[in-house]
């Protein structure tokens, strides 16, 4: 199973240490980079929140065939990564634990 992260060289790099690719944000369009990893096979690939916000076209984090999640990022964010892996770990135990404040 192929497992890419892509945002931050920052956020990203902690992640090769776990045997994943990385591919740090360097500008441009990250839907292109989304679509190239696509294409390279990668089944899951999570993707920073600053990262997403910069995507016009959503409908790219939805496609059946891949899973793209979106991880906190660097700085002050929206809390959609740290939502995100809430709901999955919910989901996967049962037990939201975060917990709403």
């Amino acid at each position: 199973m192929k497992v890419a992260v892509f945002g931050d060289r920052e956020i990203v790099l902690p992640f090769k240490a776990l045997g994943l690719d990385i591919y740090p944000y360097e500008g441009g369009n990250p839907e292109d980079t989304l679509n190239e990893l696509i294409q390279k096979g990668y089944i899951i690939i999570f993707v920073t929140e600053d990262v997403v916000n910069k995507i016009k076209d959503q409908k790219i984090l939805y496609l059946v065939d891949v899973n793209i999640v979106t991880i906190p990022g660097r700085g002050k964010g929206e809390g959609t990564g740290m939502k995100k892996i809430r709901e999955i770990v919910k989901k996967a135990v049962g037990v939201d634990l975060g917990g709403e404040k």
